[in-house]
């Protein structure tokens, strides 16, 4: 039978005993009564007006927390306490973002920090006691049983002294019951204890999701290869009849490096922050979160989360193109298909980097590979994430050997492109939609008007246009730097693709606005209102506009602002989804620290040189036409 905890916070007197005798048994430091829980202390009593509330971990019997995390480094028990195992952890914070009680605490101090919450007192437990907290209450307004039985002590009070109590008991319902059971003389949802209204498990937000990826991996799997059958049959109809494309060739170009005074000081304006980021990065590995960002347990994830959500929509150009070349035989988009594919794999390198930089353990990074938690969106985002690397890698290795002239090796990797285009397409639907299940399990903690059940249909198709948007802004910088010129006819295919993504995301987010009735969160809340039209109007609203209009669409000038436009909107709806909305639900405080910013700003030039030298020193890019 299950384990619980029963608190009666009207014979509650406040002593603090149950503090101190968690402290002692868990040989845990500082103050034994602090105003909140931190990484030393599990459980704490806190004062409203004239009653005693205890704050320490539900336990909760389908915790979302043990759902979230990738790794099953924590687990409920048939005992009744959710535990969690530290040689598991990786440090990603998601079971913060996924507890809807707000109580995991994180030893930001530290090096190698670890999560730090109650565990009902396990190795008491195992020895067949009771935990500390309920064997040392003087009153025994915390007390240790069953919980079916102690539900009923719960009910036998509350009918037995209406006057006295409340008549409810929190814990029972609320995200589908938990371990601990709270009776009181008012309603506690009125108090500062972050209690849910949600009734409803939230492991069963993701479930849908998360339950579909096998068959959606296989159908979709299915379906690229069907229409890569179907395309090749007319393909070879069209090679018959003298139709056939000739062969492409592609060039290795030198890039014009500016001289002028200009240029130079922003050179060393480049140089400084290389070298600051050097030191922030030592800086971070050496000492900690904790004295390089200002992430709190309040606010566990920052603005390197928010760079992962946003250079992963933001490189799906890799698979689209791939798709749309290898799978439906569109030959016109041949020019830029390995651009493409240089910068997925540029952009998803600089992902897997920035989450390095954000785990609280980067030693562990590759945990997920021998622990699985298939429950967990993270889990199935980290590995689509590692697959889909392996994937571009791959692809990459054709130009690679093309430009080392190894005909044979090159000859036998071309055999595989529909294969990898295949995969390619498959592993990035599943995780850039994934990328939204993850918020699923956060339905109180995001403000509404960013929270959505559609999420993670949201986060895919916004990365079409964000993936080809972002392409095109490349494409214009390896002009810049007189590496290429970009064709006239690729601006035009541009510019219809950039459209017609946009007008498909439009009705879905028009479509979520009216279901979910989310103009009821404009109303009365001006900078709300401003975030969401910004968002709206940069990364929708306007592009489509311009677009629609020919002249704009097909000339260069007008396809590189409407792209940046979206570049902007894609990473403040990002912003909105990851930061903004968190803040504004909580009234929690953050801005990044110094090295939080230079680290940040480090990998984007990172992977802004490394995308311009590949692009000159390999067959990235086709040859103009004569």
């Amino acid at each position: 039978m299950a384990k619980a905890i029963l608190f009666d916070s009207v014979i509650c007197i406040g002593c603090g005993a149950c503090s101190a005798g968690c402290k002692e048994t868990h040989h845990l430091p500082g103050e034994v009564n602090p105003p909140e829980l931190d990484g030393e202390t599990f459980t704490i009593v806190r004062q409203f007006d004239e009653i005693f509330v205890r704050e320490f971990c539900r336990h909760c019997l389908e915790p979302a927390c043990a759902t979230a995390c990738p790794v099953g480094a924590l687990k409920k028990t048939q005992e009744g306490p959710v535990l969690y195992d530290p040689n598991k952890c990786i440090g990603c914070r998601y079971c913060f973002i996924a507890c809807p009680y707000h109580i995991p605490r994180y030893q930001w101090n530290l090096t190698h920090p670890l999560v730090r919450k109650c565990d009902f007192c396990i190795h008491l437990l195992e020895k067949g006691e009771e935990p500390a907290c309920a064997q040392i209450c003087p009153t025994s307004a915390t007390r240790f049983g069953e919980r079916e039985e102690l539900l009923k002590i719960a009910r036998a009070r509350l009918r037995e002294k209406p006057e006295h109590y409340f008549p409810r008991i929190f814990g029972e319902e609320e995200v589908g019951g938990s371990s601990v059971l709270f009776i009181a003389d008012r309603d506690l949802t009125e108090l500062d204890l972050s209690i849910p209204k949600i009734t409803e498990p939230l492991p069963k937000l993701s479930a849908p999701a998360m339950k579909s990826v096998p068959r959606t991996a296989i159908g979709l799997g299915a379906i690229f290869t069907g229409l890569w059958w179907l395309f090749k049959r007319r393909k070879r109809v069209k090679d018959t009849e003298g139709e056939s494309k000739t062969e492409q060739e592609f060039i290795k170009a030198e890039a014009k490096l500016a001289r002028s005074p200009s240029a130079l000081l922003g050179y060393l304006l480049l140089a400084i922050i290389f070298l600051l980021g050097i030191y922030a990065s030592w800086t971070r590995f050496s000492k900690g979160l904790g004295a390089s960002t200002n992430l709190s347990d309040a606010v566990p994830w920052g603005i390197w989360i928010w760079f992962d959500l946003s250079i992963i929509p933001l490189s799906a150009g890799g698979f689209i193109f791939c798709a749309l070349f290898f799978l439906l035989g569109y030959q016109k988009i041949m020019p830029v298909v390995r651009a493409g594919v240089l910068l997925a794999f540029t952009g998803y390198s600089l992902a897997m980097l920035g989450l390095i930089y954000d785990l609280g353990l980067p030693l562990h990074f590759w945990h997920p590979l021998i622990y699985w938690n298939y429950h967990s969106p993270m889990f199935e985002v980290a590995w689509c994430l590692a697959l889909y690397l392996s994937v571009l890698m791959s692809e990459l290795s054709i130009p690679i050997t093309e430009g080392w002239n190894l005909k044979r090796l090159n000859t036998f990797l071309h055999k595989f492109c529909v294969l990898l285009a295949i995969l390619g397409a498959t592993l990035s639907i599943l995780h850039q939609s994934s990328l939204g299940t993850v918020f699923l399990l956060a339905p109180e903690k995001i403000l509404p008007l960013w929270y959505s059940s559609w999420l993670p249909v949201l986060f895919l198709f916004s990365s079409f246009p964000a993936g080809i948007g972002f392409l095109f802004l490349l494409l214009s910088l390896t002009e810049k730097f007189g590496i290429w010129k970009i064709p006239e006819s690729i601006i035009k295919i541009l510019g219809k693709m950039l459209l017609a993504s946009l007008i498909i995301y439009f009705m879905l987010l028009l479509a979520d606005f009216i279901h979910a009735q989310k103009w009821t969160q404009l109303i009365g809340n001006f900078y709300i209102t401003i975030w969401f039209f910004m968002e709206m109007i940069l990364l929708v609203l306007a592009p489509m506009i311009f677009l629609s209009f020919q002249k704009i669409r097909e000339a260069k000038t007008g396809l590189l602002a409407c792209s940046v436009l979206v570049f902007l909107g894609l990473i403040l709806n990002r912003l909105n989804v990851t930061i903004i909305g968190f803040l504004m639900q909580s009234n929690a405080h953050y801005f990044p620290s110094w090295q939080e910013i230079i680290i940040m700003l480090m990998l984007i030039l990172v992977g802004a040189f490394s995308f311009l030298l590949l692009s000159q020193k390999l067959p990235i890019l086709q040859k103009a036409e004569k």
